[in-house]
């Protein structure tokens, strides 16, 4: 599943996904991080151009948002 991060928002608010599926999130503009709010994943600063991915192990709801710019939220929803 790609998500693209531009325009201070995530190109998906929600993502629904299986356990084992990957998501891949790509900076289409600006600098921005992937952090999820339970401290799961945290991509570090992320410029034009890169990428992050984390594989989902575990069913739940995963909320997370940009640590730099802290209104841009989503969520990712794992289903078992």
């Amino acid at each position: 599943m790609d998500v693209g991060i531009a325009n201070f928002r995530f190109s998906q608010p929600e993502v629904k996904i299986r356990v084992g599926d990957t998501v891949r999130w790509t900076v289409k503009s600006g600098t921005h991080t992937t952090t999820s709010t339970d401290k799961v994943w945290d991509s570090d600063h992320l410029a034009t151009g890169s990428q992050f991915s984390f594989t989902f192990t575990q069913p739940g709801t995963y909320s997370y948002f940009c640590s730099i710019h802290t209104g841009m939220q989503a969520v990712v929803i794992v289903e078992g």
